[in-house]
């Protein structure tokens, strides 16, 4: 009762599935047959199902689906009708327990979840104790039995889960309709930098023409692997995917820009129309097209000020204006970033860099020190480090120290030879600036 208030209060409740309602009894009568199947011999568990809603009454599981739901209801009244407590309690729980997600009403995105089943199932666990009881003799063959089959589908689908890669594929072969599934990994392997594969992964998805909040997602799957690509492309390639990622992007924008506000679209609509609009900007800023990648990204945390990409980027372009008040909304931006993703290191750099570009060495190199109690001294903090030393707090010896420690822990720092190159320029022009001031003294 309490999912179905809750469900019908924040409009979960009203899920166009697009079929009509005697289709989705169908399939999830089926669904109720696969339910108990899952209880009784528990092989063929997957993250996501992809149940088909436009169900067929010419199916046999939906045929036995039916006679599960009546025969569930007659055990219910006869068991009550008996005094069997146990026979009701778990009849009861069957019925009462998938209630509010039949999906026929409330009618909600997921169709069919293996966490439905929590309180179903201890209803037929019941009955299955008590019918062991009955065994006798036999009661311990079959319990060691039951044991033993359980440990072992116990170990294969733990070993499932030992990555986000093995659990979504094994999602995907026991499931090759579910594009969530492609999703998910896709953009498992986009983190890792496996953008080919992620974006392969996309294509996939998008081949299964799902829901309209999974083709979005899709589409900025392609976008988040376009931009790993194109980071590591160069030339006329890197153009050509920088013209496919403001495609995608677009193409993503669009579709969001349709997704009705409802609680039933797993992805907030503003949420995902912001991305896109994220995405518009990354593409826009590798085209050279300043002024419209930072109306991009303002776009985008318009419409989502939770999206610590957004706010991120977006203050990296005001950082880039001389305006003095550009520079204090960078630094805004760019602490809401922070609020929003701590754990970031990258937001955390990027904010010590605007600190310490506004002449606040100390504020700067305060965040770097917390930065690296929180990650360690890794390359881009100590990057980070020695840039504010020299630019902004002139102290080429610290400098020249944390570049050291740079070569050491990163010997091919694609800035290292930069910045060596930058403490070198800089104290020949401390000496110069040093011998002519000696000069004038004389």
């Amino acid at each position: 009762m309490l999912d179905l208030l809750v469900a019908s209060a924040s409009g979960a409740a009203g899920v166009d599935h697009g079929v009509g309602t005697s289709e989705l009894m169908a399939a999830m009568a089926g669904v109720h047959v696969t339910y108990l199947q899952h209880l009784l011999v528990p092989v063929g568990l997957s993250l996501d199902y992809a149940v088909d809603p436009a169900g067929s009454w010419t199916s046999p599981l939906s045929i036995l689906g039916v006679l599960l739901a009546l025969g569930a209801i007659a055990g219910l009244f006869v068991a009550v009708k008996r005094g069997h407590a146990l026979g009701a309690f778990a009849a009861a729980l069957w019925i009462f327990g998938l209630a509010p997600v039949n999906n026929v009403f409330p009618r909600t995105a997921a169709l069919m979840a293996d966490r439905y089943l929590y309180i179903p199932a201890i209803g037929v666990y019941l009955l299955l104790a008590a019918l062991l009881l009955r065994t006798k003799g036999a009661r311990v063959w079959i319990v060691g039995a039951v044991v033993v089959l359980l440990a072992v589908l116990c170990e294969l689908r733990t070993a499932a889960f030992a990555t986000s890669e093995s659990i979504w594929s094994d999602a995907i072969r026991k499931v090759p309709t579910s594009a969530l599934a492609y999703i998910q990994r896709g953009t498992d392997r986009s983190t890792r930098g496996l953008h080919e594969a992620a974006r392969k992964d996309a294509d996939a998805a998008l081949a299964l023409d799902p829901r309209p909040e999974f083709v979005v997602r899709a589409h900025l799957l392609r976008c988040q692997s376009l931009v790993g690509l194109a980071t590591q492309a160069e030339g006329e390639r890197r153009d050509a995917l920088v013209e496919q990622l403001l495609f995608e992007a677009n193409a993503a924008a669009s579709v969001a820009d349709g997704l009705a506000a409802n609680a039933m679209v797993r992805d907030d609509p503003s949420l995902v129309r912001s991305m896109a609009q994220n995405y518009i900007g990354n593409a826009l800023e590798m085209q050279g097209d300043a002024f419209g990648a930072r109306d991009a990204y303002f776009r985008a945390v318009q419409l989502a000020d939770e999206n610590a990409n957004a706010w991120m980027n977006y203050g990296t372009m005001l950082l880039k204006s001389r305006n003095a008040e550009d520079h204090a909304a960078a630094i805004e931006a760019l602490r809401r970033a922070r609020d929003l993703a701590p754990a970031r290191l990258d937001i955390v750099l990027q904010l010590a860099l605007a600190h310490g570009t506004g002449g606040d060495a100390k504020r700067a190199l305060a965040l770097l020190d917390r930065a690296a109690d929180r990650h360690g001294d890794g390359p881009e903090v100590l990057y980070t480090r020695a840039s504010v030393l020299l630019r902004v707090a002139q102290d080429w010896g610290g400098a020249q120290e944390i570049l050291r420690k740079l070569r050491e822990v990163d010997p091919n720092h694609p800035k290292g030879t930069r910045l060596e190159a930058d403490i070198e320029t800089a104290i020949g022009r401390a000496r110069l600036r040093k011998g002519r001031d000696e000069r004038d003294v004389t």
